[in-house]
């Protein structure tokens, strides 16, 4: 047994020390704990993970029906070390009936990335009707604020049908690396995608890969890892063999793939067969749950090795542990399995020991938590019982010496839970007996072609288009079905303070945190006996009238209508003191002045744009001039315009002879050349000009009658 492995993770989370907080609050930090939470609709927790403040940060998903249509919004809810709900709000697309959140990420220490799907309802039906699916990836700050959304639509490709963003990395030098599905018709094709970009959603590669056999049908959980030297990417996942567009499954294989972190290019890549039997259900749980890389660079894949044909989850009866080569060769393969219909892996995390890995499975009517070594074999094991039955497990998290363990209740249900280990990794009141083996399972999964075609591409295209979100808080009741605690938080959620404030005003919070977006916010002090005490505040940020400003002149010409568009932010607008509305847009359908005004306690500002009947106006250019000395009509020059760009502007003598030339519209003949004055008469102009608007070239030549 090897304990002390498992005892040693308390280094394992950002700010959270043996040593940075008195020792009551470590004895607090250590209980054990088990508590549910109710919400008002179907609430299931996808990822979780430990936040920058050493609170425990989950997004998942919120279902209800509404008009016989099935809704899905987006979850983010935070809680404290002891389990309490520091915030839980809903995120949902306008435009969309489904935001399906997929994976989580720190992307820094004060915001997160999660990556989700945005679609239309469109039921039960085989075949479903065209409705798009596009990948969305969302930003939020510390306190679940959406700090921005991008969707990866058409724009990323035309023949698009639809994209799906799966699982997130933030590798070594602060990039990340996206896993994503697209979908394309007619007729059906879909194809894997590894995506490379920068902290601004910049693209740096793209490697996509695709088979004429297999598909990537539904959007299993795939899993994503840098190698150790950072010159390698991971990743590995589900792909399956169909009869051509329909449902029914052939054939399973995982499916594993590196590429070279800086150009994307394929190094190798693995198929095993799981399956041959015909099926139409699959699980998240019937994948790679987790990617380790040994300390002998061979690498460790947890998934699931076989499955019966059709039953309600934990389907798996044997999970499985693949270690190959550096290069993908498979050395062997470990077997896991109780004597119950059931032992999926769900999660699992690397241990500071190195090589070992502790390991969350779920087997029927339990969850075991286990160690393994480098070698696959079992260091040790406890059981939890479930609180209800199939109750689901969906992450493992170490935090401070102790392990969290966020459930899901399976089916319709209206709460979660979360399970919290003390630091001897036990919870008595859920402590059951476990009994799981390991085995030789090297003859389990058999080698099989793919015919996998990978392909890269460098470029540094921006492949998401800005969305929107509204978003709104959601009331969970926590309470305690068992625990032992050493202290009592305090959320003082009766006295949160309300503020509206301007932008321009830079505030900040008490503890000096700014606060750019309207939305929730907390401040965590310390009990005296070391447990956080919350006070909250709700902050509305007006945005800065003198912001306010529309692009320049534009034009109608070809064009039954056009959008006219000025800053988003503000409450509300008023176009040519008429037109009340709080979008930021108006369609108009005739040339002319159009002014916008906003204002609110901040200030007010109007801001107008001139809109012309054709994009280029014609130029009118005299046809006579007098240089008399008379002050009047003195110089024959090209009318100064801000439309267009004076390329040339040259005047020639009867002969032919250049006798003026400029490009400065500002400058014109005076009717003298080299100081002498030239005769009354006709002389010849070519004037070259560029359209501002249009970027198009044009050339006017004509003539101008000198008269003295």
């Amino acid at each position: 047994m090897q304990l002390h492995s498992v005892l040693r993770i308390v280094c394992l989370t950002i700010f959270i020390s043996c040593f940075s907080k008195p020792a009551i609050s470590q004895l607090c930090l250590g209980s054990q704990w088990v508590k549910s939470y109710t919400g008002a609709e179907t609430q299931s927790i996808v990822r979780s993970i430990v936040s920058s403040s050493g609170n425990i940060l989950s997004a998942g998903n919120i279902q209800y029906v509404n008009s016989n249509i099935v809704h899905n919004d987006g979850w983010v809810s935070l809680y404290t070390v002891s389990g309490n709900p520091i915030f839980s709000k809903r995120i949902a697309v306008p435009g969309f009936d489904i935001l399906q959140i997929n994976d989580l990420v720190a992307a820094s220490d004060s915001n997160y990335l999660i990556t989700g799907t945005i679609q239309t309802y469109w039921g039960v039906r085989d075949p479903a009707p065209p409705f798009q699916n596009w990948g969305v990836l969302i930003s939020i700050d510390n306190y679940g604020n959406v700090l921005w959304i991008k969707k990866m639509d058409q724009g990323f490709d035309v023949t698009t049908e639809s994209t799906f963003l799966q699982n997130i990395l933030k590798t070594n030098d602060g990039d990340f690396i996206l896993n994503a599905v697209v979908w394309k018709k007619p007729p059906f094709s879909s194809k894997g995608l590894l995506i490379r970009i920068d902290k601004s959603g910049n693209l740096k590669w793209i490697t996509t890969y695709s088979s004429p056999v297999f598909e990537f049908r539904y959007t299993f959980v795939n899993q994503i890892i840098q190698s150790v030297d950072g010159k390698s990417i991971i990743t590995a996942g589900i792909i399956d063999e169909r009869f051509k567009n329909k449902d029914s499954i052939v054939k399973v294989n995982h499916y594993i793939l590196s590429v070279d972190y800086q150009t994307g290019q394929k190094k190798w890549d693995q198929s095993l067969n799981i399956r041959t039997q015909f099926s139409n259900v699959f699980t998240n749980y019937q994948t790679i749950r987790h990617i380790s890389e040994l300390p002998n660079g061979d690498f460790s894949f947890l998934g699931f090795g076989d499955s019966s044909f059709l039953s309600i989850p934990p389907i798996t009866t044997r999970s499985i542990n693949i270690i190959c080569t550096p290069n993908g060769g498979i050395k062997k393969m470990i077997g896991y399995s109780s004597p119950t219909n059931g032992s999926s892996i769900v999660d699992a995390i690397d241990l500071v020991t190195p090589g070992h890995q502790a390991i969350l499975m779920n087997d029927d009517s339990k969850s075991i938590l286990t160690e393994i070594d480098e070698n696959g074999n079992i260091q040790w094991q406890k059981g939890f019982s479930d609180i209800n039955t199939n109750q689901q497990p969906t992450s493992l998290l170490a935090n401070a010496g102790s392990f969290y363990l966020p459930m899901n209740g399976f089916g319709n249900q209206k709460y979660n839970h979360i399970y919290k280990t003390d630091q001897s990794l036990n919870i008595d009141c859920k402590a059951v007996a476990s009994d799981l083996q390991s085995s030789d399972a090297s003859m389990f999964l058999k080698q099989d072609n793919a015919e996998m075609n990978v392909l890269n591409e460098n470029s540094t295209t921006n492949i998401f288009s800005p969305s929107k979100t509204v978003q709104n808080n959601y009331p969970i009741i926590s309470k305690d079905l068992c625990s032992n605690p050493c202290c009592k938080e305090v959320l003082d959620t009766l006295n949160t303070i309300t503020k509206t404030v301007c932008e321009k005003d830079n505030y900040q919070l008490p503890n000096g945190v700014p606060v750019t977006v309207t939305g929730s916010y907390f401040i965590t002090n310390k009990t005296s006996l070391g447990c956080d005490s919350i006070s909250y505040y709700n902050i509305t940020i007006l945005k800065d009238p003198e912001a306010l400003k529309i692009s320049g002149d534009t034009c109608l010409e070809g064009k039954d209508s056009l959008v006219l568009s000025t800053i988003d932010g503000y409450d509300s607008y008023t176009w040519n003191s008429v037109i009340k509305t709080i979008d930021n847009k108006l369609t108009i359908n005739k040339a002319g002045t159009y002014t916008v005004s906003v204002g609110n306690q901040c200030g007010n500002k109007s801001a107008s744009i001139n809109v012309l009947a054709i994009c280029d106006a014609p130029i009118y250019i005299p046809n006579a001039f007098t240089p008399n000395k008379d002050r009047l009509n003195e110089v024959f020059r090209v009318p100064p315009t801000d439309n267009f760009q004076l390329n040339s502007f040259n005047i020639y003598n009867r002969w032919g002879e250049l006798i003026f030339n400029t490009t400065n519209i500002k400058e014109g003949w005076d009717g003298n050349f080299k100081g002498i004055q030239q005769a009354s008469g006709i002389y010849t102009y070519i004037i070259k000009l560029t359209s501002l608007k249009t970027g198009k070239s044009s050339q006017k030549i004509g003539s101008v009658q000198l008269i003295r």
